[in-house]
């Protein structure tokens, strides 16, 4: 017919399932060339084929979902997970953007005064380490107490850290719609 299909046209045949899968196999295929190189002496890298191949079976496991939406029951759940994430993308978006500025900051301000801040990835472990709550008490008790602007600072900056995750999840809880409506 000599007409070009539009990306709407051309998303119809191509499901995002099969992408993945293909993709996987992709990973598999060449985690075990990787892996025969690794065995017959040739090539030394055990890292790569272990991402490679790890990365395929979790991939994989993701992809047994499909076989989830087969059966009414189960459908739900691959409905609710398709409809919700578009919204639980832009919200991960948004909570990056906060973690990163606060990583930078923390980077900036405390590098050159403690051991946990002196690169970005250490600011990064460490802020992630006080979310889950760990390491509070000692990063805490390394900020020095005779600079008082850094002192305090300090004291703002990881308090508003660990309490606005806190106050997220506590007004997302309270704009939710209730089960019963209104």
């Amino acid at each position: 017919y000599n007409r070009s299909l539009t990306w709407a046209e051309i998303g119809v045949f191509c499901n995002g399932w099969d992408f993945f899968s293909v993709f996987a196999d992709i990973l598999i295929f060449c985690g075990v060339i990787f892996k025969l190189l690794l065995d017959s002496g040739v090539d030394k890298h055990l890292d790569i084929t272990a991402v490679l191949v790890g990365s395929a079976v979790a991939i994989n496991w993701v992809l047994a979902l499909r076989f989830l939406s087969f059966d009414k029951g189960y459908y739900i759940l691959v409905l609710t997970i398709s409809v919700a994430a578009p919204n639980v993308l832009r919200l991960l978006i948004c909570i990056l953007a906060i973690y990163l500025g606060y990583v930078f900051c923390g980077w900036v301000v405390f590098g050159p005064y403690m051991v946990k801040f002196n690169s970005l990835v250490q600011a990064s472990d460490t802020l992630f380490a006080m979310l889950n709550g760990d390491e509070l008490l000692d990063t805490f008790m390394m900020v020095e107490r005779e600079n008082t602007l850094l002192f305090w600072f300090s004291k703002i900056y990881f308090y508003s850290f660990i309490i606005l995750p806190v106050l997220c999840v506590d007004t997302t809880a309270y704009l939710l719609p209730s089960p019963g409506g209104a």
